[in-house]
C-alpha cells in the first residue's frame, strides 16, 4: 500500500488500516473488539495505528475475531524455492 506521497507503508500500518476498516464495517468500537478478542483497548488502538508489536498471538486473535484471515509466506534468505502456503 502506498501513501499519498507514493511511499510504501510499513506492514504494521497496512495491517492496522485493514483491521480498523473491518472493525468499523462490523460496527464495533475499539472497546467492544478488545472485549471480544480478549485484549486491551489500548492494544487495539496501538495495532490500528501501526505500532509495531511482537505479540503475534494477540494480532491473530484480533484478526480472527473480525473474521479476517492472515496470509503470509516465510522464506529463508537465499532460498530460490517458493514458500508453501
Amino acid at each position: 500500500m502506498k501513501t499519498s506521497q507514493g511511499e510504501f507503508q510499513p506492514v504494521t500500518a497496512q495491517l492496522g488500516f485493514a483491521l480498523r476498516e473491518r472493525r468499523k464495517d462490523l460496527g464495533l468500537t475499539q472497546l467492544e473488539l478488545a472485549d471480544l478478542a480478549g485484549v486491551s483497548s489500548r492494544f487495539i488502538h496501538d495495532l490500528e495505528n501501526g505500532k509495531p508489536t511482537v505479540q503475534l498471538d494477540r494480532v491473530i486473535a484480533v484478526a480472527t475475531t473480525l473474521g479476517l484471515e492472515l496470509n503470509w509466506r516465510v522464506r529463508m534468505p537465499g532460498s530460490l524455492e517458493e514458500p508453501k502456503p
